[in-house]
């Protein structure tokens, strides 16, 4: 049982082949193409792999593997919906590690793999998750205003106001929540 199964892509006017481990083949079966990183990476610095695809005609352009070997075994996917990797890692493009699903079902993989960049992981953020806790947490014992807060932590006063009106780092719960 097992082995790994092949199928033509449909996107590629089937001129390519995916296998069921995620590798593609270009029109010279057998070859395995070299695929190339996308410049969107993930916390962890992984990004999607992508091949330049030619259709024979002179047109080419960029295929995510990930969704051509989830189209290759599965057909196309439905409007509104998108390929997700089950692991979280998206340069896994195995058959086994592809399901589609929502925009909203993707965004709550990338909390559940911890992928998504929020907070102190954004590289422009002025502030650390425990500041963002102590920002609330002062205010709330009151006798601090907003731009004291703001001059305290080096960011202006309506930072402070979407911290604590949890506009902003609304994601982070307070200790005693």
């Amino acid at each position: 049982m097992g082995g790994v199964s092949f199928a033509p892509i449909p996107v590629t006017r089937n001129r390519y082949i995916a296998d069921s481990e995620g590798t593609i083949y270009g029109p010279r079966f057998g070859r395995p193409l070299k695929l190339t990183e996308t410049a969107q990476r993930d916390a962890e610095g992984r990004s999607y792999l992508v091949f330049s695809c030619h259709f024979g005609d002179g047109t080419r352009r960029a295929v995510r593997a990930h969704r051509a070997v989830y189209e290759a075994f599965h057909g196309c996917v439905p409007d509104g919906l998108l390929v997700r990797h089950r692991n979280g890692n998206p340069s896994d493009n195995r058959l086994a590690n592809l399901e589609v699903g929502t925009a909203e079902d993707n965004a709550a993989d990338a909390i559940r793999h911890g992928t998504i960049v929020r907070g102190a992981r954004i590289g422009i953020s002025k502030l650390t998750e425990k500041e963002v806790l102590g920002i609330r947490a002062s205010y709330a014992a009151g006798g601090v205003s907003l731009r004291e807060l703001a001059r305290e932590y080096g960011v202006c006063k309506s930072n402070i106001r979407s911290i604590i009106d949890r506009r902003s780092w609304a994601w982070l719960e307070d200790a005693n929540q």
